[in-house]
């Protein structure tokens, strides 16, 4: 297996610094609040508002990021959402009221859930397909080293919640102008059918001209060549699947410019009511096919990613130094962060030998 360029890891190195930002800035309140709360005079209802608001901004975050990801570009929604850690973070530090405390989380919020979007699939897109498991991994090992990073900003200065919400606007400002210099998204760009800007980024990121061997790799995390309804004369189709296969940089352009054209013919309903009506129709009908194709995969996520936040695992982390309240709290809480980042990196070396399926089941019977 080929090693990844050296560019490629410097990218990572980036790009997984938005997994520090979204672990620290989730973890940042469990070393704030006790002083914060002090300071401030918080009611118990108060104390929960300046937690909870964070994830109400998330909410937001979640709804618009796969659609600003989409428009602006991966690359470029992430320097935004650095541009967005960075006012939060300065908002927090300079809050002089209960009021500024709470939309300065709310604005860090929309940050973390959009930054959850972006910095995953950048970092999916631009990884070299045998390295793509391993670069994404990275990010979320990024996250648990993020919670270890709050708690211990939380144990070096237990008295000052202003420094603690601040230093994450100095990791937002680091990512901000390292992404700054970093190529677009190859897959973004090709799927835009900006075919050319997508060699040029390929080149970029791996150092050579790509070739027809590479294209494959491009494409894959856009669509299934399945999805194409253009037949390239001599391509070979999949079975039963009316697509085509994809030889050479060339098909991309043609096949670009074959679905802008149907999509210019038969996207714009908005000038005939009755094709606004049908075109609504169409949309639900496929919204409906999905699902029902993938009702057991939504199923098991919509399980998983429901009784994951029932199990309490992200109020531990966000209320540890009131749980853990006595003289020794801070390093009971400094504890949980590195357990948490050491077990994190052990469960992605070691997932492909033991399997998703038993580690989920040990983690959930050491929760229980």
């Amino acid at each position: 297996m080929t090693l990844p360029s050296w560019f490629v890891i410097q990218i990572t190195a980036v790009a997984s610094l938005g997994g520090c930002l979204f672990g620290y800035d989730m973890g940042a309140i469990s070393g704030a609040l006790p002083q914060l709360t002090i300071d401030m005079n918080l009611t118990p209802s108060q104390q929960e508002w300046a937690v909870s608001i964070l994830y109400l901004g998330g909410g937001l975050g979640a709804a618009v990021g796969g659609s600003i990801c989409d428009a602006l570009g991966r690359q470029r929604t992430i320097v935004w959402t650095d541009v967005v850690f960075l006012v939060g973070a300065t908002w927090l530090y300079l809050a002089n009221s209960f009021t500024s405390v709470l939309w300065g989380r709310f604005v860090v919020g929309i940050a973390v859930a959009v930054s959850g979007v972006a910095d995953v699939s950048y970092l999916h897109e631009v990884a070299p397909l045998e390295w793509r498991g391993a670069i994404v991994s990275v990010n979320e090992a990024c996250i648990s080293l993020g919670f270890l990073l709050a708690y211990l900003a939380g144990y070096v200065y237990p008295s000052n919640w202003r420094i603690i919400f601040g230093l994450a606007g100095i990791m937002a400002l680091i990512q901000g102008i390292g992404m700054w210099f970093l190529p677009e998204s190859p897959v973004w760009l090709a799927e835009q059918g900006r075919v050319e800007e997508s060699r040029k980024a390929w080149k970029k990121i791996n150092g050579r001209q790509p070739t027809e061997s590479d294209l494959p790799a491009l494409l894959s995390p856009i669509h299934h060549p399945d999805d194409f309804t253009y037949q390239l004369s001599n391509s070979p189709t999949r079975g039963g699947g009316g697509g085509v296969e994809l030889h050479t940089f060339e098909s991309l352009d043609r096949i670009t410019v074959i679905n802008n054209n149907n999509n210019n013919n038969n996207n714009n309903p908005n000038d005939d009511p009755l094709r606004l009506i049908l075109w609504i129709r169409s949309k639900v009908r496929d919204i409906v096919a999905t699902l029902k194709r993938y009702r057991r995969q939504v199923t098991i996520a919509l399980f998983l990613a429901i009784t994951q936040q029932f199990c309490g695992q992200t109020n531990v982390l966000n209320y540890a130094t009131h749980i853990l309240a006595d003289n020794a709290q801070d390093w009971f809480t400094l504890a949980i962060g590195i357990v948490k980042f050491v077990v994190t990196v052990l469960v992605i070396w070691k997932i492909e030998q033991v399997g998703r399926r038993t580690l989920l089941l040990v983690g959930m019977a050491f929760i229980a």
